[in-house]
């Protein structure tokens, strides 16, 4: 329920027409009365000289100055108990302050109190004037300690630690000590067991492996000093024998590749000499002044061939060996498809017969195969293989026995002359193959 202000109606029609006659006075306790009936606030002959409220009501109707003025009168005492709640806040807030500052005062006090006594008693403590302080017995204490470990490092003191230390490394290092019977014992070279002994030995051991390695490594490098010099100057004596046979030939072209990379790379120099015939077929050379020559595998002179024709871009490949090095199946004059192998120690006898059956083979590989006689073509080759081991056993022949040279030198040529003659007959036979009217002899 509401508690505003209310007024009787009989007052408030005299009190309205009273407030509107009266202006400038001022009323007295005997005009003016205000009583409160219960909720009621009944104001009677109420007059106010005051010329802003004059101002305000004469700025609003007559029939709206009665709400107006009890508006007023209810906004003006709830803002009078505003303004009161507010100044006791203000009063209770300056008491807390007041509480709080004389709190903070004694805290302060008594904080100073506190650290000046606990200051006081760490410097009774820590005093070393004072007997009973802490630094005062821990000086007594450290004195002991320094004296009693001066007492146990003093040399002079036969129970000293210091004393029985000395004695006893005298003992082991001293003069005929420990240490001095055990290294004599050790480095006595005469005694067997000894670890001098055995160094020495061990030392001895070692410098000879040195020296036979050394004596070892300078003998294979002189081996193969001489076999490298070797191997360069039969390549010279085959290069000529390449030369003289493309002389006869006419229109062939022989390179010395030994020390130039091919196709296989900037490290790949196989291929000592590239012949090229007139018909454009290439013959990668290869030379060889050694002991033993393997056929097959990875480290055969077959393979070997391989490279140096892939090396070379060459058809086909020879291999000139100074001396009978080949397997016993080779023997002097062997061929395997592409690859020839023949065995000349620089007369150039077996190099011109291979590369004359190079020549017709490569002649042949152009031509029809269908129209050769191979039985006929492999009854020459068979007989090119005796011609070519009589004829390298004869000359050995001559070269032992030197009395009969003039005799020997005639088989030799009539050898020669019949080992041309086979080669020549086994290139007719081949022409013969790949000439259409002759086509009566095909086998």
């Amino acid at each position: 329920m509401s508690r505003g202000p209310r007024w009787s109606e009989p007052i408030l029609s005299q009190g309205a027409r009273t407030f509107a006659g009266m202006t400038n006075r001022s009323s007295s306790p005997a005009e003016s009365a205000i009583t409160v009936d219960g909720d009621v606030l009944i104001v009677d002959a109420f007059q106010l000289c005051d010329p802003t409220v004059a101002e305000h009501f004469s700025q609003i109707d007559e029939d709206r100055r009665l709400d107006e003025l009890i508006a007023a009168v209810s906004v003006g005492l709830r803002g009078l108990g505003a303004m009161g709640s507010e100044a006791a806040a203000l009063r209770v807030g300056d008491a807390v302050e007041r509480v709080v500052a004389h709190a903070l005062s004694q805290s302060e006090a008594h904080i100073a109190d506190l650290l000046e006594t606990g200051q006081r008693e760490l410097g009774l403590a820590l005093d070393p004037e004072v007997r009973s302080s802490i630094t005062a017995r821990m000086v007594a204490e450290l004195g002991s300690v320094h004296r009693n470990l001066l007492d146990g490092l003093d040399p002079e003191r036969r129970d000293s630690t210091t004393a029985r230390f000395v004695t006893e490394l005298n003992g082991l290092l001293g003069p005929g000590g420990q240490l001095e019977s055990r290294l004599a014992a050790a480095l006595d070279p005469a005694a067997d067991g000894s670890l001098l002994s055995g160094l020495l030995t061990t030392v001895e051991t070692r410098f000879r492996e040195l020296r036979d390695l050394i004596v070892g490594a300078g003998a294979q490098r002189v081996e193969a000093q001489r076999g490298t010099a070797k191997g360069f100057a039969f390549e010279d004596v085959v290069e000529s024998c390449l030369r003289t046979e493309a002389r006869a030939l006419g229109g062939a072209i022989v390179e010395r590749t030994s020390l130039e990379p091919g196709s296989l790379g900037a490290g790949s120099v196989v291929g000592d000499c590239v012949m090229t015939l007139p018909d454009g077929t290439r013959i990668a050379v290869e030379a060889k002044h050694t002991g033993r020559i393997a056929l097959a595998g990875k480290d055969g002179i077959l393979q070997e061939l391989d490279r140096a024709m892939a090396n070379r871009r060459a058809e086909w490949g020879l291999c000139v060996s100074h001396d009978a090095a080949y397997p016993d199946e080779v023997g002097m004059l062997g061929i395997y498809g592409n690859r020839v192998l023949v065995v000349d120690d620089g007369s150039g006898e077996l190099v011109r017969v291979a590369l004359r059956w190079i020549g017709a083979a490569a002649h042949r590989a152009a031509a029809d195969p269908s129209h050769i006689d191979v039985e006929a073509l492999s009854d020459e080759l068979e007989r090119i293989r005796s011609l070519a081991t009589r004829f390298s056993r004869t000359k050995r022949a001559l070269t032992a026995v030197q009395s009969n040279i003039e005799a020997v030198r005639g088989e030799l040529d009539e050898l020669r002359a019949e080992l041309l003659d086979g080669v020549d007959d086994a290139m007719g036979t081949v022409r013969a193959g790949c000439d259409p009217s002759r086509s009566s002899m095909v086998a």
